[in-house]
């Protein structure tokens, strides 16, 4: 028998994790996704320890120690994410170059 909270929120993850080359999640229905972690260029970066801290939210699945996460509306729709393992290492070095040249101003600025 459902209760309240699976009709209210069907879609909502219960549990989620990585394995098999898959991130698999459920959702409060009973229903179980499975996605290909290659579709996640954050996910095929990540270490074992990485993949194990998983925070569930309402309508999505996050992973704190990586800032990044999968709604449950892109999965159940076959998105994937628009960036390629290649893209994503060059945005992610792009942010840190220039959060490094941020720092390196605010401590000139400051002397």
């Amino acid at each position: 028998m459902a209760n309240e909270r699976t009709e209210k929120y069907p879609d909502q993850p219960v549990s989620a994790t990585v394995r098999d080359e898959k991130v698999w999640i459920e959702l409060a229905d009973g229903r179980v996704l499975a996605s290909p972690v290659d579709w996640y260029p954050f996910l095929v970066l990540a270490t074992p320890e990485q993949l194990s801290n998983i925070e569930l939210l309402p309508f999505s699945v996050v992973w704190a120690d990586l800032d990044d996460g999968i709604s449950i509306d892109s999965i159940l729709d076959g998105r994937k994410p628009p960036h390629t393992v290649e893209e994503y290492v060059e945005r992610k070095q792009a942010l840190q170059e220039a959060l490094e040249e941020q720092e390196k101003e605010s401590q000139r600025l400051g002397e």
